[in-house]
This record gives C-alpha cells, sequence and structure tokens, in this order.
C-alpha cells in the first residue's frame, strides 16, 4: 500500500507539474549523480512545440531512482532554443523489466502500475523559457547495455505528430534509493 501512494504521488506531480515543477537552478556539468543513479551523455533531435529541426548533446544531466520508480531528466541548449526531456519510469530502473535488449512502446492514457514509461517534454526560446509543456502521445524506449557496464535508454517521443529523438546513459549502483542532497529530483 505503502509502495501504491508513494508511486501515485510521485506519478500525480510529474503528471501536474510539467516545466514548472522543475527547480531550473541545478548546476550544469556533464553528469549528476542521485543517490545510486548517474545520467550522462544525453542527445536530443527533432521537433518539440514550436522548436523544430533541433539537435544537441545534453548540456545539463539530472535524475532519480528508487526500486519503485525513477526520472531522467536531460536539458538541451541551442542558438534560440532549449528543450528538456523528462522520462519518468514506474518500476525498478534496474530490473528486468528495463533490462538490456527491452523494447516497448508505451501510448499516453494507458497505464501499468508495475512498468511504465511517460515523458514530459518542454521547449523554448531559451533556458527555462518554456512556449510548449506537455506529456509525449506515445514514447517507444529501447534499452542497451553498453561495455562499462552501463546501461543507454534510446527513446522516441510523438508531441501531437512532433517527434522527437534521443538517447541518454545512466547507471546504478548499489540498492540505495536516497537522494543526495540538493539534488533535483524532479517534483
Amino acid at each position: 500500500m505503502i509502495r501504491s501512494l508513494k508511486f501515485l504521488g510521485l506519478s500525480l506531480a510529474l503528471a501536474l507539474g510539467g516545466c514548472g515543477a522543475y527547480s531550473l537552478d541545478y548546476g550544469p556539468g556533464p553528469a549528476s549523480v542521485s543517490g545510486a543513479l548517474t545520467v550522462s551523455n544525453g542527445l536530443q533531435s527533432g521537433a518539440m512545440g514550436e522548436i523544430r529541426g533541433f539537435d544537441g548533446s545534453a548540456s545539463e544531466h539530472s535524475g532519480y531512482y528508487d526500486s519503485y520508480g525513477s526520472n531522467l531528466r536531460i536539458d538541451s541548449i541551442g542558438s534560440g532554443w532549449w528543450v528538456m526531456s523528462s522520462i519518468n519510469v514506474t518500476g525498478d530502473l534496474a530490473g528486468p523489466a528495463f533490462a538490456p535488449g527491452t523494447h516497448r512502446t508505451y501510448t499516453s492514457g494507458t497505464w501499468d502500475a508495475e512498468n511504465n514509461v511517460s515523458v514530459t517534454g518542454c521547449s523554448g526560446p531559451s533556458y527555462g523559457s518554456y512556449t510548449f509543456d506537455g506529456p509525449a502521445d506515445q514514447v517507444t524506449i529501447d534499452v542497451e547495455e553498453l561495455p562499462d557496464g552501463s546501461r543507454r535508454m534510446n527513446f522516441e517521443t510523438n508531441y501531437g505528430g512532433n517527434i522527437t529523438t534521443g538517447s541518454v546513459d545512466y547507471r546504478i549502483d548499489g540498492t540505495s534509493g536516497t537522494t543526495a542532497p540538493g539534488t533535483d529530483r524532479g517534483i
């Protein structure tokens, strides 16, 4: 019961919050460590809202992990544009449902309480100044294992016909589900 209530609260906060639910003051850097999760090497390209034809590496990463759910966030910034993808995972990102070789498509409005992926996308003309804030209608993920033991989640999102593709590397060490002080949890 506690697990269900915890996840319902996290899912509701993520679904209702959108871009405004995120702290935009976390420090830049190549990777962010949160609890047992390290997020790095994010890439995004495509179209989201009014921002079309973007293509860029993530300039900032953040995330949160515990065995009930995770969040992987990447922000990419270019000349005259900013795009953020917040990948919300229900279930254990380190468990068998998201093991290397996983290929799944999730559609908005359908829900698997044990294992689910949704993406909130935000975009606009500059960092934190968003003109688009919404959930993806459909998300397709592929998980692969990298030579160093970390994993890469490749994703494709559809926002009303606008397609964004990307990838993000992550590593989960140990079983700690705590969040490091000052780390953006996305809620």
